[in-house]
């Protein structure tokens, strides 16, 4: 697998376990993630500072209506771009 496959695949990994972790707090729906507070966000058993930018993140794509994109696409381009400008390939 490159290096490019693996990074989109870690990014998104890494929104798909944060969604796990707030289903396990009963942050079931669109209306259950925007009404969560910072402090409510810090008292999610094992949460990480990476886990509040990913939470974050997702309050404001469904505010805006851009969920989809945002778990498919943001940052795994992100990463990409930065592969790419690092002179990285597929065949690592």
């Amino acid at each position: 697998m490159g290096k490019k496959q693996t990074i989109i695949e870690n990014a998104f990994q890494d929104k798909y376990q944060v969604l796990l972790k707030l289903k396990e707090n009963k942050i079931q729906s669109e209306k259950d993630l925007q009404k969560l507070s910072t402090a409510t966000m810090l008292s999610i058993p094992g949460i990480t500072i990476h886990d509040l930018k990913v939470i974050i993140e997702l309050q404001q794509n469904v505010r805006d209506s851009r969920l989809f994109s945002y778990l498919l696409q943001d940052e795994g381009m992100k990463a990409l771009a930065e592969v790419d400008s690092e002179g990285g390939d597929d065949n690592d």
